[in-house]
């Protein structure tokens, strides 16, 4: 007979061996040396599990090594393309580091100041500043011909040393946007290069991925646009010219006209064998033509001038009324005035009746053959629409289309400005100008303003 004592050792709550004592006698083993056996397989397990996890970490570490060595290779590989890329581009490219002007920013607000804008246009001293924070790191070979530059070292460090006098406000927006937490921002400025000459460029900043904290990193690319502006400016330059030349060739038209009245006026007026009654008609024509060609140089003065309101209360009914007593109404026309009475408005009375006046006169010459004009009004989401419609043929679609452009008409005398004149008094109330017209059908032009008082004394287009 003998005696055996066997005890488990568990790893991770798994036997991973067995402790096993045999005895040749019988009842050979005590509870004492049940716990020894037992404590022996405690250490006999944690002894294991060690091994176990210094394998594991062993592995590990050679895994981790692997990866932080094909990651290096990687990031390697994209720093070698980056460089690449930022040296072969034709686009002007800066690399600068604004990790100290953040530090600055962030100070200025941990004290509170909210408003950076507001702090920098208050304090141009403190933008000064962060610009000799922002630090130049690197420029490509294009930024070296586009400034002028002939190496690296004349255009890196302090970026205060080539910003133009006239940055505040463009670093001052560039600056509240990364403030902001931004990573892109773009503006147009003009810039001066290292030889004098002023070139007008697009700049866009980009923060680098994984500069967002710190802006340790952030890539600037400017882009020239000094020939497109110029191309610009001597395009502006041909349609001014062009237009000057249209509306000279149309006061050349519109004033030969009462040109030539005036100095057929003159040649019989030396003849001096005019009865009392010819000589005065003669007077009238001479009277007649002074005006008409005041009236060309009055209309061209006020489209092309500053238009003061000078602002008084009336209403619908009374602007409509002061219109329709303004005008000889013939016999075949027929005018219904159903404008309302209601509300009261603020505009500028003699120039809202020159409106109208303009207005209701082109329904009724548009009637040779007489008609109906009517007027109605009425007030719509804050705002009152008076409208007038003809019972003429009405307009074709290429007329109406033209009809508010300055130097557009289809009639026989005149420049064309008197609906564009409308159109600015209107637009100058804050209000609107609209017409519809159907071949066959008539014509209703509508002009809307709003309820409340025109706040501003002065508009100007």
């Amino acid at each position: 007979m003998s005696s055996e004592l066997a005890v488990p050792v568990l790893v991770r709550n798994e036997v991973a061996a067995i402790l096993n004592v045999e005895s040749a006698g019988i009842n050979a083993f005590s509870d004492g040396d049940q716990m020894l056996l037992e404590l022996l397989a405690s250490h006999v397990a944690s002894a294991l599990n060690r091994l176990g996890q210094e394998d594991q970490v062993r592995r590990y570490s050679e895994h981790l090594e692997e990866l932080v060595e094909e990651r290096t290779r990687k990031l390697r590989e994209s720093e070698e393309r980056y460089r690449r890329l930022f040296e072969s581009s034709p686009v002007a490219l800066w690399e600068e580091d604004f990790s100290e002007a953040k530090k600055y920013l962030d100070d200025l607000r941990s004290k509170g100041i909210d408003d950076l804008r507001r702090h920098f246009e208050e304090h141009p001293e403190d933008l000064d500043k962060c610009a000799s924070m922002v630090k130049i790191l690197n420029v490509n070979e294009s930024t070296l011909r586009v400034y002028g530059a002939k190496s690296v070292e004349e255009l890196t460090g302090e970026l205060r040393r080539i910003l133009p006098l006239n940055f505040h406000d463009r670093f001052r927006e560039e600056l509240v946007a990364l403030s902001e937490g931004k990573t892109r921002f773009t503006c147009e400025f003009d810039n001066r290069t290292l030889t004098g000459e002023t070139r007008h460029v697009n700049l866009i900043l980009n923060v680098v991925p994984g500069y967002e904290g710190t802006l340790g990193k952030v890539l600037i690319s400017t882009i020239d646009l000094t020939e497109r502006r110029k191309m610009e400016q001597r395009l502006q330059q041909a349609e001014r010219l062009a237009a000057i030349g249209e509306t000279a060739a149309m006061v050349g038209h519109d004033l030969r006209n009462p040109l030539q009245g005036i100095m057929g006026a003159y040649s019989l007026l030396q003849e001096g064998s005019l009865t009392s009654k010819e000589r005065e008609e003669i007077l009238q024509l001479l009277r007649n033509s002074v005006e008409y060609a005041e009236g060309i140089v009055s209309d061209l003065l006020e489209f092309a001038g500053e238009m003061h309101l000078s602002l008084a209360e009336t209403t619908p009914k009374l602007i409509t009324r002061e219109a329709v007593e303004a005008l000889r109404i013939p016999e075949n026309i027929t005018l219904r005035d159903y404008s309302d009475p209601r509300p009261t408005l603020r505009v500028d009375r003699n120039r809202m009746r020159r409106v109208f006046v303009n207005l209701i006169e082109n329904a009724i010459e548009a009637m040779p053959e007489g008609g109906a004009v009517t007027i109605n009004s009425k007030q719509v989401n804050g705002a009152v629409e008076i409208s007038i419609s003809d019972t003429a043929d009405g307009m074709p679609m290429a007329v109406v289309e033209n009809l508010w452009k300055p130097l557009q008409t289809t009639k026989a005398k005149g420049m064309g400005l008197g609906l564009a004149i409308c159109k600015r008094i209107i637009e100058a109330h804050k209000g609107s100008i609209s017409v519809k017209s159907k071949t066959g059908e008539g014509t209703t032009v509508t002009v809307s303003f709003p309820v409340r008082p025109v706040n501003a004394e002065v508009n100007s287009n």
